[in-house]
């Protein structure tokens, strides 16, 4: 005899049972950003210029206070270009050099107090064939304070000392201490567009009228999920730079990038 079990009474609630609650997403601690282009001019003279710059960040919150973090950053870039055309004195088609520099970076810092301050380490070393630089590469710690921490809106300001060296290709060499006086900005302008700023200036500790100085600023405009298009600007100045190379060096970039 088959046992039933009556049903509940019309009107009578009945418990529904609630499925679990998803599990909290992983936290993501790292970061890629990988950037490709090429640069093509065609002209009296065609020049192809190809660049490529990839970006490690780590970032990880304290257990203790999860608005300080601890962070790395990684940075590498190649540039490599050529100019052909033909050379009004010899009337021969000619292939001339115009780009081939390397640099990498890795950048460390560490938030401390209560006063938004973090300290840093930065060191750097790579080459620029055309600024007749066979080897540069320098070092140095410092302390910053994140001026402004908004939603959408991150200024930090950065001093610190630098030491630097270049091996160049005029069979000079220069070795000198720097100070390093440093900001950066990130404006997330709106869900597709993306402004990053970056300037550093080196005055040198036992002369400040002769300093180095680099700027960046890249516009980057996310047109599907992970990928970017964007427009970069890269200036170096050097008030003592090799023989017969100029002390500015402006560029203009356009690249793809992925971001993971």
């Amino acid at each position: 005899m088959t046992n039933v079990t009556p049903s509940a009474k019309p009107g009578t609630p009945v418990a529904v049972a609630t499925p679990p609650p998803k599990p909290a997403p992983k936290p993501k601690y790292w970061k890629g950003d990988l950037k490709l282009g090429a640069d093509f001019a065609h002209s009296a003279k065609d020049q192809q210029t190809y660049y490529g710059r990839f970006k490690l960040t780590y970032e990880h919150p304290y257990v203790n206070n999860p608005k300080q973090f601890f962070r790395n950053i990684f940075d590498y870039a190649v540039d490599y270009g050529r100019t052909e055309g033909l050379n009004s004195s010899s009337g021969k088609e000619e292939s001339v050099l115009s780009a081939n520099r390397m640099e990498g970076s890795d950048k460390m810092d560490f938030d401390f107090g209560k006063r938004k301050l973090f300290v840093y380490n930065l060191g750097a070393v790579g080459y620029d064939e055309i600024r007749k630089i066979d080897l540069h590469y320098e070092v140095g710690p410092g302390i910053g304070y994140h001026l402004l921490t908004l939603t959408n809106f991150v200024m930090n300001g950065e001093f610190g000392l630098n030491y630097q060296v270049q091996d160049r290709s005029d069979n000079t060499t220069t070795e000198k201490f720097y100070f390093r006086l440093a900001q950066d900005i990130t404006w997330k302008v709106n869900k597709t567009l993306t402004f990053t700023e970056k300037f550093e200036f080196f005055p040198q500790v036992q002369n400040v009228s002769e300093y180095r100085s680099r700027f960046e600023s890249t516009f980057s405009y996310g047109i599907w999920q992970n990928i970017s298009l964007n427009l970069g600007l890269l200036d170096l100045y050097d008030t003592q730079p090799a023989a017969n190379v100029p002390n500015n060096d402006l560029q203009v970039r356009s690249s793809l990038g992925i971001t993971f």
